[in-house]
């Protein structure tokens, strides 16, 4: 069910850490935002 990233060759290497660290922001940018949506109701 996860993505083995740690297998992958050492070409695509590059392309995994840039989408992984793109998803942690989106992640942290959505925690962020319901947090603040919270606070106002």
């Amino acid at each position: 069910m996860v993505h083995d990233c740690w297998a992958v060759n050492s070409d695509s290497r590059g392309e995994e850490l840039t989408a992984f660290l793109q998803n942690i922001t989106l992640f942290g940018a959505a925690i962020a935002f319901f947090k603040q949506a919270g606070k106002d109701s």
